[in-house]
């Protein structure tokens, strides 16, 4: 069990660097909590990964467990302040992705609507004549 905390560890640290499978990660720290469901150092290393891979929700869970069972770590304190970061950004990001979409509807779906009578008309009054031979 030591040897799949180490490897996880190892994992996220060469994450920061290169990729990484991140599901990996999880998948040792899983093994870990089979054995030792309060294992505060196998909770910290499964919440980096889940929070890598953007998997907020889960990524709490797994923190704030380890924030029971280690108190005062400050490893567990820096994990769940970048998770917060994490989910401003993301969060904020999906707001401006989505704005025009929630808040104006209509222009969102404008190139998709039909031209007006009008527009059309003014469009094809632009367009060159057909030559007759």
């Amino acid at each position: 069990l030591p040897l799949n905390i180490n490897l996880a560890m190892a994992l996220l640290k060469v994450g920061e660097t290169e990729d990484v499978d991140y599901q990996e990660v999880i998948t040792n720290c899983d093994e870990i909590l089979e054995h030792r469901p309060n294992d505060a150092k196998a909770l910290l290393r499964k919440g980096q990964a889940l929070t890598k891979l953007g998997d907020y929700d889960e990524a709490s869970l797994a923190l704030k467990q380890a924030k029971r069972v280690a108190g005062s770590d400050s490893a567990v304190h820096r994990a769940l302040e970048l998770l917060r970061n994490e989910q401003r950004a993301h969060n904020s990001k999906m707001k401006h992705m989505w704005g025009k979409t929630i808040n104006n509807p209509d222009g969102f779906y404008k190139e998709l609507d039909p031209p007006s009578p009008k527009a059309a008309q003014a469009r094809s009054s632009r367009l060159p004549s057909p030559v007759v031979l």
